[in-house]
């Protein structure tokens, strides 16, 4: 994963609109895949014109005393380990995505989404109180083109496939429908829904649900159960 190059006596700035320079101490840690650079780099500037030549990359890093660079597709770093000196980090500025707080973009269908998943089992509540935290909201499935954001983030980044909590109550007991929080509503007749879903006139939350067969939101009671992660979304 490292491209070794001469000693440089290089200055740690970047002068690029395109990254920002980001404190490895408060990133939280982001699964994700690591990816070795393909192009020979000689400063910083050409290790963050590779990262630019790839769509999918979030950040990289360059060591100016060895002349190192990694070009990173996800933000990961474990922040108990010590940076070496001389190593500077750089993320990549996606707008108002927030990329060194662990959300990065991606896009299907002509739609771009700026998402986070939270690896950890959570109550709807916890979820929302979760996401809130980052300043974003539950993920909202509301279209086929935001399905397939969720599927590809999913799979791109070899998270499980499993259950994720999204936004969406329902409108009132006994209702097939879901409203979702910038008012969007997925009636039961939708192709959003996992096939015989919904099942029940009652259970109040959802979450997307993988391998149903194929993918799509599954009604779900909102207490109870704490056994789907959390996905959360930045409005760009």
């Amino acid at each position: 994963m490292i491209v070794t190059k001469p000693a440089l006596a290089e200055s740690s700035s970047f002068p690029s609109a395109q990254f920002e320079t980001v404190d490895m101490t408060e990133l939280t840690v982001v699964s994700g895949v690591l990816l070795e650079s393909d192009f020979a780099t000689t400063s910083t500037v050409t290790c963050g014109s590779a990262c630019l030549m790839r769509s999918d990359c979030q950040m990289f890093s360059y060591d100016i005393w060895r002349g190192e660079c990694r070009v990173d597709v996800i933000l990961k770093h474990d922040v108990t380990s010590t940076v070496p000196d001389g190593v500077v980090f750089y993320g990549r500025k996606e707008g108002n995505c927030p990329v060194t707080k662990g959300y990065s973009l991606t896009t299907a269908g002509g739609q771009t989404a700026c998402l986070r998943v939270y690896l950890a089992h959570t109550l709807p509540a916890e979820a929302e109180e979760k996401c809130g935290q980052d300043g974003s909201h539950m993920y909202r499935v509301e279209n086929e083109e935001k399905k397939a954001i969720m599927t590809k983030h999913v799979h791109e980044r070899d998270y499980p496939l499993t259950f994720y909590w999204i936004d969406g109550r329902r409108q009132s007991s006994g209702s097939y429908t879901f409203v979702l929080g910038n008012g969007a509503t997925v009636s039961a007749g939708s192709s959003l829904w996992c096939p015989g879903e919904p099942s029940s006139a009652y259970d109040p939350c959802v979450h997307f649900r993988f391998e149903c067969p194929g993918t799509g939101l599954n009604e779900r009671p909102c207490t109870g159960y704490r056994d789907s992660y959390v996905i959360c979304e930045v409005d760009i």
